[in-house]
């Protein structure tokens, strides 16, 4: 170590000075020569190193026979009893492997053997050294995908994913028998394997993505889960034909009308479809179309599933919203219900213009009070949402649609143009619109609108009274307590215990 890059003319030396039965030579050999190879550069491990030191020439003379000896001592060291002793040779071994050295002779079970230790670092290495192994670790396929399974935990089953990425370089033979490890054994054993699948180079073949789509329709949570992500880890690798054909399949469970089994209701299937649609935003605009198709379908599950589906790809469907303004005006209603309630989810990806904010706000006055019910609470959605009030103000006037208006002016952010409508209102000979009125007004209203609202506290209607001493309290105006004062006496209990309330935060109550 203190001699540094001069100690590597003894390296023939240390290799072979080695005796095959002594545990104590075999302990240090490791640690020697993973020094060695560190001195070379300020004792910090490159992958250079050996390629500079070791094996200038790995395929030549005494250098080959020499990296040879090195690899194979090595790996005896896996096996050794000391934990320090097995780490630090999995360390010399990944170092051999970078500079180029063939390890795969030296076997790859013992490494394979690693990816349950349960130091993640160690795992990690492992993987590493069995994707420089190259038919050797291949062997071993079968056997890393047989730690897939609920026996191993979960740590060594994400080792072992990952090594089989490593090893398999594309190969359609891999691909096939992890395919054929997604239909066998127990649940976590499939949802590994599909993961692995998503993550393999050639796992985007159309037949594989098949599986993917089936499974979604699978029993399992883990499995329908891990279907999904494994598609959107895909979807980057997909051709034009194979989108289609996912798309497709992904469609087939959206559209499932029935459970296979007790276990597995039909909305379950359809939540995994539309998860997977989101997840394929490479296919996006394709499966954006085809949702659009699926809105006008009988099934009122499935169109609100589709609807759903076009919410969770947002910025991707966008371009559909044009399409889906046109069902504003079909028939059967109930068209121009789930319109109103898709354009409501992609509300936010609407023209600056306002374009579809205001094809929703003319269904406000649709003829059947779910659709105006849709059409209101889509609103508030909108970008230009502000500009909608005082359309929806007036929707107030009509009992049909008033309760739909209300809701959809309370989770606006402001008044907008609706404060004028509102203030007229208050002065309605109907009681309940009364009520409505001046509860929007304590929303958004503040001391300025004080004079049309105190009135109210002497209203016939109990309802409208009550409302009034809530609007009072929101907007807590100087002197809240004594205009309350009177509430405090009601003849409605429900006035009374309203206005208790409200003046036990005034800040001039003394109780």
């Amino acid at each position: 170590r203190a001699l540094g890059p001069a100690a590597v003319a003894a390296l023939p030396a240390v290799v072979g000075a080695c005796a095959d039965k002594d545990d104590r030579c075999l302990d240090l050999v490791p640690e020697v020569l993973v020094s060695l190879l560190a001195a070379w550069r300020g004792w910090a491990y490159r992958p250079s190193v050996a390629t500079n030191v070791v094996v200038v020439n790995p395929d030549g003379g005494e250098n080959k026979q020499l990296s040879g000896d090195i690899a194979e001592k090595l790996a005896r060291a896996l096996a050794a009893a000391r934990r320090s002793t097995r780490t630090t040779a999995l360390a010399g071994l990944v170092a051999l492997s970078a500079a180029g050295v063939p390890v795969g002779k030296v076997g790859a079970v013992p490494v394979v053997g690693l990816l349950e230790d349960e130091d993640a670092a160690v795992r990690a290495q492992a993987v590493e050294l069995l994707r420089g192994m190259g038919q050797t670790a291949a062997e071993q396929i079968s056997v890393l995908i047989r730690r897939f399974g609920s026996r191993s935990p979960p740590d060594v089953r994400r080792s072992a994913s990952a090594a089989v990425c490593a090893i398999s370089e594309g190969s359609p033979e891999v691909v096939k028998v992890v395919v054929d490890r997604c239909y066998d054994g127990d649940d976590e054993g499939r949802a590994t394997a599909l993961l692995t699948l998503g993550r393999l180079p050639g796992g985007a073949g159309c037949d594989h993505t098949g599986v993917l789509t089936a499974l979604l329709q699978h029993v399992s949570p883990l499995v329908r889960a891990a279907a999904v992500k494994a598609l959107g880890l895909l979807q980057s690798q997909m051709t034009a034909t194979v989108r289609e054909a996912v798309v497709a399949g992904v469609l087939q469970a959206l559209a499932v009308e029935a459970a296979k089994t007790e276990d597995l209701p039909a909305d379950a299937i359809r939540a995994a479809a539309v998860e997977a649609l989101a997840a394929l935003k490479g296919a996006a605009a394709l499966a954006a179309r085809r949702l659009v198709e699926q809105l006008q379908v009988q099934s009122p599950a499935l169109r609100q599933a589709a609807s759903a589906a076009l919410g969770a790809l947002g910025p991707y469907a966008a371009s559909q919203m044009g399409e889906i303004s046109d069902l504003l005006y079909a028939e059967p209603p109930e068209l121009r219900l789930i319109g109103c309630e898709t354009l409501g989810r992609l509300g936010a990806y609407d023209t600056p213009e306002g374009t579809y904010a205001e094809s929703v706000l003319e269904m406000l006055w649709d003829e059947k009070p779910l659709v105006s019910r849709a059409a209101a609470l889509a609103l508030p959605h909108f970008p230009t949402a502000a500009s909608c009030t005082k359309g929806l103000a007036r929707a107030l006037k009509e009992q049909d649609r008033r309760y739909a208006a209300q809701e959809a002016l309370g989770m606006m952010p402001e008044a907008g143009e609706s404060m004028t409508v509102l203030l007229e209102l208050v002065q309605s000979e109907e009681a309940d619109l009364r009520r409505v009125a001046v509860s929007l007004l304590g929303r958004w209203g503040g001391p300025s609108q004080l004079p049309e609202v105190l009135p109210l506290l002497r209203d016939p209607d109990w309802w409208v009274r009550k409302a009034a001493v809530d609007a009072i309290a929101a907007m807590d105006p100087p002197g809240s307590r004594a205009h309350l004062a009177g509430a405090l006496e009601d003849a409605d209990w429900g006035v009374r215990a309203a206005a208790t309330a409200a003046v036990r935060h005034c800040p001039e109550v003394a109780t």
